[in-house]
C-alpha cells in the first residue's frame, strides 16, 4: 500500500477484498518498507491500517498525523484468510 499526506484520524480504510481476502482476515502482518519512526498495524474490527509514530521519549505510540505520512511510505500487508480467487 503507498500512503499519502491525507492520513485520515483512524487509519487507511482497507477492505479484506483489497488485501486479497474474501472476508475479515484470520491475520494480518503489515510493516512499513520505505520509511523509519512509523508503524503499521491493521484494525480488523475497523478495517483499517493505522500507522503509528515510534521512536517518542514517552515511549508511548501516538497515531500517526498526515504531517508524519508522505507518498514515501509504503506498507507491506500480508493477509491470511479465505483467498479470493
Amino acid at each position: 500500500m503507498t500512503c499519502d499526506a491525507s492520513y485520515p484520524a483512524g487509519g487507511y480504510p482497507v477492505a479484506p477484498k483489497d488485501i486479497g481476502v474474501v472476508s475479515a482476515p484470520e491475520a494480518v502482518e503489515c510493516s512499513i518498507r520505505s520509511a523509519q519512526g512509523l508503524l503499521a498495524m491493521y484494525d480488523v474490527t475497523a478495517a483499517k491500517v493505522k500507522l503509528f509514530v515510534t521512536g517518542a521519549l514517552d515511549a508511548v505510540l501516538n497515531e500517526a498525523g498526515s504531517n508524519d505520512v508522505s507518498t514515501s511510505v509504503l506498507v507491506r500487508i500480508v493477509a491470511k484468510g479465505d483467498p479470493i480467487l
